[in-house]
């Protein structure tokens, strides 16, 4: 096997290992950084989207502090219901639309 071809496998296992953890962490920060970069693309604060939504500032605090994973265990994670998510998209003019895409292969 050539060093090239190792390293991408080891690369990949630790990928696997990190996905195993917490495989929902990576999606749930693609969609924070969307919904918070749209948030803050369109000049709308914290506070004006809490009362847009009818919430507490604080939770739109909590939802936009990504998940974070410090020796294996999830630090400071949030796991926000589908209402609140859609709350928080219809607050910015926007729907949330879903799609499946296959997974990239890994070299074993």
């Amino acid at each position: 096997m050539s060093k090239e071809l190792r390293e991408r496998a080891l690369a990949n296992r630790e990928l696997r290992k990190t996905l195993k953890v917490e495989p929902w962490i990576n999606m749930r920060n693609r969609l924070v950084y969307a919904l918070a970069g749209k948030r803050r693309e369109l000049g709308i604060t914290q506070t004006d989207l809490a009362k847009a939504m009818a919430a507490p500032q604080s939770s739109i605090t909590r939802f936009e502090n990504v998940a974070v994973v410090k020796k294996g265990k999830v630090v400071s994670p949030t796991n926000p219901t589908m209402k609140f998510i859609a709350s928080y998209a219809t607050a910015l003019g926007y729907d949330i639309e879903f799609k499946l895409i296959p997974r990239e292969t890994s070299v074993d």
